[in-house]
């Protein structure tokens, strides 16, 4: 008895990964962002000068190198994480 049709195997494809997939940003207390590769295990990058309070909440924007964030000072922050500095 067979167990079905037979499905062909695909080879592996190579895949392009954007950067940011392996970056981790963590907000501090202070409200700096730390970003940490996760490949590396090490801080790639700190943003500062954004937010002058606890950071509540860090955003990937899907489409590009910005990141966002929210603090607890009300404002809400574009970052360009390339160059570390505020859009």
């Amino acid at each position: 008895m067979e167990d079905g049709p037979q499905r062909k195997k695909r080879k592996s494809e190579a895949v392009e990964v954007d950067k940011q997939l392996d970056i981790l940003a963590i907000g501090t207390a202070v409200g700096s962002i730390l970003l940490y590769s996760t490949v590396k295990g090490e801080l790639q990058s700190k943003l500062d000068g954004g937010h002058d309070n606890r950071i509540n909440c860090v955003r990937w924007h899907q489409d590009n190198c910005c990141l966002y964030s929210c603090s607890e000072d009300k404002h809400i922050v574009e970052w360009n994480t390339q160059t570390c500095k505020v859009k």
